[in-house]
């Protein structure tokens, strides 16, 4: 059994190491806008960059 689960593990992974690495890239890019913009206050905006991040992993078909 774990074996099976590994070797599925890894034959997914990489799409989602991508995915993982694209979203950090994204946040990265997110967060020197905002200091390149003075930081404009985080609890106005309605989505956070996680969130959405989290709302464009959850929707990549894995």
């Amino acid at each position: 059994m774990p074996r099976a689960i590994t070797k599925r593990w890894i034959a997914e992974a990489p799409a989602s190491i991508s995915v993982i690495l694209a979203s950090r890239k994204a946040l990265q890019r997110c967060r020197a806008q905002r200091q390149r913009w003075g930081a404009p206050r985080p609890q106005r905006s309605p989505v956070s960059p996680r969130a959405i991040t989290r709302r464009w992993i959850s929707e990549v078909p894995s």
